[in-house]
């Protein structure tokens, strides 16, 4: 089939250059039928609006339910690990952390370039699992870190403005004001010895100093920044989690700019992704907090939900550079 004109040839009537075949009518270079529609068919798919995948998106964990219940239980059993002792507590959480944006990653990789029916990760040793947690962690630092930061600020000025406050109240300072002589004059008159009226003149005017008040600043400054940061954290995740899976860099992925860039070039199919996705967050985190408190089997029902929702998120995300993918580069 001819990629300029649209005619079919057979074999025997096109021109043939070396291994090429050339349209007789147009001089244009033939392709197989089968790579023409297959490019036609995804030039149709970039152009459907992403709440058209919708369908897809919602469905994508279930395609290949062995891969599915394997991630969930890999991720229900190292999360219960991470409930039992210390070390246990930092492997599990290594492990079913990096199972989630293995298989997250995967899938934004494979659905950006037009696979849609399987997402099982390719991790050959521990090194690929670390890599993967590395680039999660860069994901939720670029994110989550401005308001993790100041949530801190938040906390330890608050206390150390408490602290100052108790403190001067139990320890006051006091200012002296000199007493007029006439005031003096009179009180000796009255009897009083010179003792009594020093003992007054150092307590007169007394003035309790204020508590010092840094520590008060900055809890007030961290508390004016947070609601940015959170906002901050609600619109950047999604790229946050592009970016890792399409660069594959610890450093590209914190770098705010290329993360904005991003957002620009894709437009509205990203606020469109960030919508969905914001929805998908919520309503896993609320069936994972509930089922998280079923006794004995809570928390690997809850895997079953953050699986489900890593690998929405996954396909959700792959079909946004999907869409954009002239956009960003990574045709």
């Amino acid at each position: 089939m001819c990629s300029q004109c649209g005619k079919g040839w057979c074999p025997e009537c096109v021109q043939h250059h070396g291994t090429a075949a050339i349209c007789p009518d147009c001089d244009a270079l033939c392709v197989k039928t089968a790579e023409k529609e297959e490019a036609e068919r995804i030039a149709r798919q970039r152009r459907r609006p992403l709440r058209d995948e919708l369908g897809t998106v919602l469905s994508y964990p279930l395609r290949d339910p062995m891969a599915y219940i394997m991630m969930a239980v890999f991720v229900g059993v190292f999360s219960t690990a991470a409930k039992l002792a210390m070390f246990g507590n930092l492997i599990g959480w290594f492990f079913s952390q990096g199972l989630l944006y293995a298989y997250a990653f995967t899938a934004i990789n494979r659905v950006s370039s037009g696979n849609t029916t399987d997402f099982m990760p390719n991790i050959g040793d521990i090194t690929d699992l670390i890599k993967t947690v590395l680039l999660g962690v860069a994901a939720m630092i670029i994110s989550s870190g401005p308001m993790l930061v100041l949530l801190i600020v938040l906390g330890v000025g608050s206390i150390f403005a408490l602290m100052s406050t108790g403190m001067a109240a139990e320890e006051p300072s006091y200012e002296a004001t000199p007493m007029p002589e006439e005031l003096e004059a009179f009180l000796l008159s009255e009897g009083m010895t010179e003792e009594e009226i020093a003992g007054m003149r150092e307590g007169r005017g007394a003035v309790e100093s204020p508590p010092s008040m840094p520590a008060l600043g900055t809890a007030l400054g961290a508390l004016i920044a947070l609601p940015f940061a959170l906002l901050w954290k609600l619109l950047y995740s999604p790229i946050a989690l592009i970016a890792a899976a399409i660069s594959q860099s610890f450093f590209a992925t914190l770098n705010p700019i290329i993360g904005v860039d991003a957002i620009r070039r894709m437009g509205s199919v990203y606020w469109e992704a960030w919508f969905i996705y914001t929805v998908i967050a919520i309503v896993g985190g609320i069936a994972g907090a509930v089922l998280g408190v079923v006794p004995f089997l809570g928390g690997f029902l809850a895997a079953f939900v953050q699986a489900y929702a890593f690998l929405s998120f996954g396909c959700l995300l792959g079909f946004a550079v999907f869409k954009r993918a002239e956009e960003l580069g990574v045709d």
